[in-house]
């Protein structure tokens, strides 16, 4: 893969301070997530499924063989090699730097047009979330806690585009509520630092 653009999520961050779990051989070059273009294929991908010059995005880890050197398998970096299974097609009406930055927060299982993805990282994403522990279905209500948060900024977006009846947030401050609000469209937001959370979300929701 020839990278177009890459992701800065919270992983990469605590990795730059020393603070994520890595293995020992891991590289020092960072990233998982990233934007790009298909240089080489393996021996076994089809052109059913892709072609030499597709643009792509997804995530550089899962389904690789642990022979291939890590240096090659993280994504700050001008090529990456990665599984076909953790790949995508780019979408047209969205950026490159747009794509480098969904997988980690968004995808888990999720379709995008007429593709399927199913990544098996062990990253706290979104969709997982909502749909494989939440068991959420439309019509229903959906409560996000660190509503600011990549994923859950996700998960907000996804609840209100799969048709939740309302989300209610909780945020550490009035500027995060208002953004989550008014910009991200939840229903109602709660300050965990200053309100109880339990009894605001009886008054929205009534005693049940």
């Amino acid at each position: 893969m020839r990278i177009k653009a890459f992701g800065v999520n919270r992983m990469d961050l605590l990795e730059w301070e020393g603070q994520y779990p890595v293995p020992p051989q891991a590289s020092k070059t960072l990233g998982v997530e990233f934007s790009g273009t298909i240089e080489t294929l393996g021996l076994h991908i089809t052109e059913k499924d892709f072609k030499i010059g597709d643009e792509v995005f997804g995530l550089a880890y899962g389904g690789l063989s642990l022979a291939l050197p890590q240096k090659e398998r993280r994504t700050y970096a001008e090529y990456v090699a990665v599984s076909a299974h953790m790949l995508i097609h780019k979408p047209k009406e969205m950026t490159w730097e747009e794509v480098a930055g969904t997988p980690e927060a968004c995808i888990r299982i999720c379709f995008i047009g007429d593709d399927y993805l199913s990544f098996g990282n062990e990253n706290a994403a979104a969709t997982q979330a909502l749909y494989l522990v939440g068991e959420f279905s439309p019509g229903k209500s959906v409560f996000w806690h660190a509503g600011a948060s990549s994923v859950s900024s996700a998960g907000i977006q996804l609840s209100k585009y799969d048709g939740a009846s309302a989300v209610y947030v909780t945020a550490s401050s009035r500027e995060k509520i208002d953004f989550i609000v008014n910009v991200l469209g939840a229903t109602q937001g709660f300050n965990y630092k200053e309100q109880d959370i339990a009894k605001e979300i009886k008054k929205s929701t009534g005693p049940d």
